[in-house]
């Protein structure tokens, strides 16, 4: 089985699913990602303004060498870097076109993305909405590919939101109708989300240290809420169809 998580930014993917996405591996399975913007602009304390081409060029250098670092601790077997300008994140048919024949090319069972309500940062949702349009381009008609169309089985949304700015928005939270025991692939994530010592949030660096208080927290509060020591959380694009409810 193939999966496929498609991330705004290099660190997000593993910020949101890398317990899930190790999950997967350990257990034999083909993990794909797909970076869409290169991130110099939203993830770096090194970067003041735009107009400085040499530490861009420098930054998504740095970047891509984090996440391939982080996708050897989750056992990635392919990252494909879009390398899209990031803040603001503007879709185009070009990119629509570009994601839909990575898609095919990988022929995913399971595409991870974000939800086009996931409020937080702004290039989240945006994307979100992009892979959709992706995904559907890739099962239909696709503009200049010579691959064979692929319908995806299952599209799972990250199930991380931000309340405060959904409530500012006026937008409901939307729950989570999946959880993931992260508990056993925990050390892999730490060590992935480590990967990224060129970004900080709310003024901490992403170091050993922090990412371990953070995993406590988040995780740990996903995991706390089901019962678990740590856990990831998502939703489903379409409700499971089966013949019987399931008893675990």
């Amino acid at each position: 089985m193939n999966i496929l998580a498609i991330g705004a930014h290099p660190a997000d993917v593993f910020d949101l699913s890398g317990g899930t996405l190790a999950n997967f591996a350990s257990q034999g399975h083909g993990v794909y990602l797909s970076i869409v913007t290169h991130g110099a602009y939203s993830h770096s304390q090194l970067l003041t303004k735009k107009d400085q081409k040499q530490a861009v060029a420098e930054i998504i250098a740095l970047k891509r060498k984090e996440c391939e670092e982080a996708s050897r601790h989750i056992g990635v077997k392919e990252t494909r870097y879009l390398e899209f300008d990031d803040e603001p994140f503007i879709p185009s048919r070009k990119m629509v076109l570009v994601l839909g024949e990575y898609v095919r090319e990988v022929c995913p069972d399971i595409v991870i993305t974000h939800h086009p309500k996931e409020y937080g940062h702004p290039d989240h949702p945006v994307v979100g909405e992009l892979a959709l349009r992706s995904l559907k381009a890739a099962e239909r008609w696709l503009e200049g590919s010579s691959r064979v169309p692929h319908p995806i089985k299952r599209v799972y949304f990250f199930g991380t939101q931000f309340r405060g700015i959904c409530a500012k928005l006026g937008s409901g939270v939307v729950a989570a109708d999946f959880v993931v025991d992260v508990g056993p692939s925990i050390e892999k994530k730490k060590k992935a989300i480590a990967a990224f010592q060129s970004q900080s949030f709310q003024g901490a660096q992403y170091e050993e240290r922090w990412v371990a208080e953070r995993l406590d927290r988040i995780e740990g509060h996903f995991g706390f809420m089901n019962g678990l020591k740590y856990a990831e959380e998502f939703i489903s694009l379409t409700p499971q169809i089966v013949s019987l409810l399931p008893c675990n």
